[in-house]
């Protein structure tokens, strides 16, 4: 760990082969971390249906076996409302233990939800499933009204998402056959083992992935490299809670007002330049993350950067005290402990684009199969009603102020 270095956890990254290598790593992180997951419940998944029997396993329909097998998987449906993936969060063993077992509790509830729902009419009146989900869903207002917080909020969610689960999995069940026929219903307390192991499972390979494999063996090259802009108390302290963390980032430079500035922290750290020279310093050197504490740089030239470095496919952190109004619309994050702003990049943007522009062509053409009916009909209506064409035409502004022929129904005579 030599001083005046920009890398030392990741390769030196002056050029398009250093950032592809560099992003890779984070990204095989999750995709490592949602693998095991991914393996560790499905194995518990083959064993739970195995332990059932062979006219379990041979003698049912496979619908209802993939039903049983997607129970299993209960718990992952919680870990994005956890951050069980945040890469930022789930280094600290006490935050993931408990995110995870809160997850792994949850999937549990959910089993025994889908339990309660098949077998309703055995212990309560079936009349009264309807006021008892109405008054649920109030109680959940009423609760998220007078203790307004993000903890109760997320909670709520999470309780709400349960239900969801429950009545979404009872109805695949009643789809597929009689409800009291189902698998699911005649081994719940299997299928709840089962939930049970794989919960313990996901427990262990978590421990052994996160806390062992990647913040022990591995942690050099899964760590995010950040440049920092301040020189000021806020910008130490930070320095100082990842060294003393053990946080999954490493701080590779810093940029200041004046060039000869230099931070006080345990490890000393390079100034690589002036805020005057990040547009020069982005292109030379590579960063997943940059964290502002500066004060003194103007809010419109705070707003550009912060434009500029998640258009680069840089995430940026910023104290909320630099621009308190956005923290009332946006979410706190957490930076080792710190408050802070998470503005996250748009590296992968285009492929959220692609995906949306083929979702929208797909769903337009449907909708035009099932309207076109419709469609003729307005069509005919006009041409019968009033002189003239069936379709006003006109010129409109669209994406990136390109002009397009906009059609609509003719509405005026």
């Amino acid at each position: 760990m030599a001083n005046g270095t920009l890398d030392t956890g990741v390769d030196k990254a002056c050029g398009a082969d250093a950032r592809v290598r560099a992003k890779d790593q984070v990204f095989s992180y999750k995709a490592a971390l949602l693998a095991a997951d991914l393996t560790t419940v499905s194995a518990a998944a083959v064993l739970c249906l195995w332990g059932l029997g062979y006219s379990a396993l041979f003698g049912r329909d496979p619908f209802q076996q993939a039903v049983f097998f997607a129970a299993c998987l209960a718990p992952l449906a919680f870990f994005l409302n956890f951050r069980l993936y945040s890469h930022h969060l789930i280094y600290s063993p006490r935050y993931h233990l408990t995110r995870l077992g809160a997850a792994c509790g949850l999937g549990l509830l959910t089993i025994g939800a889908v339990g309660v729902l098949c077998r309703w009419s055995e212990l309560v009146p079936s009349g009264l499933l309807i006021p008892a989900v109405i008054g649920l869903a109030l109680l959940f207002v009423v609760v998220d009204r007078m203790m307004a917080s993000r903890f109760i909020e997320e909670n709520l969610l999470a309780l709400v998402k349960v239900l969801g689960l429950a009545f979404l999995a009872v109805g695949f069940i009643a789809i597929i056959g009689p409800v009291e026929e189902s698998l699911i219903v005649l081994h719940l307390e299997k299928l709840f083992i089962g939930v049970l192991t794989a919960s313990a499972g996901l427990v262990l390979t978590r421990l052994v992935m996160v806390h062992l494999v990647f913040n022990r063996l591995l942690r050099r090259y899964f760590r995010r490299q950040v440049l920092l802009v301040g020189m000021n108390e806020d910008a130490e302290g930070i320095t100082n809670r990842i060294i003393r963390r053990r946080a999954p980032f490493w701080i590779a430079g810093t940029i200041s007002p004046q060039p000869g500035d230099q931070l006080s922290s345990q490890v000393p750290k390079s100034n690589l330049g002036r805020v005057q020279d990040l547009d020069c310093l982005l292109g030379e050197h590579f960063f997943h993350d940059i964290i502002v504490t500066d004060e003194t740089i103007p809010k419109g030239e705070l707003i550009r950067l912060l434009d500029l470095f998640t258009s680069r496919g840089i995430d940026a952190w910023f104290s909320p005290k630099l621009m308190p109004i956005i923290s009332v619309k946006l979410n706190i994050d957490d930076l080792c402990g710190m408050p802070m702003i998470r503005l996250n990049s748009v590296r992968h943007l285009w492929l959220l684009q692609k995906v949306k522009h083929a979702f929208d062509a797909v769903a337009v053409l449907v909708g035009f199969v099932f309207l076109w009916p419709v469609f003729a009909a307005f069509a005919l209506a006009i041409r019968n009603s009033s002189p003239g064409p069936v379709f006003y035409r006109a010129q409109s502004v669209g994406k990136e102020g390109r002009f397009f022929t906009l059609l609509k129904f003719r509405s005026m005579i």
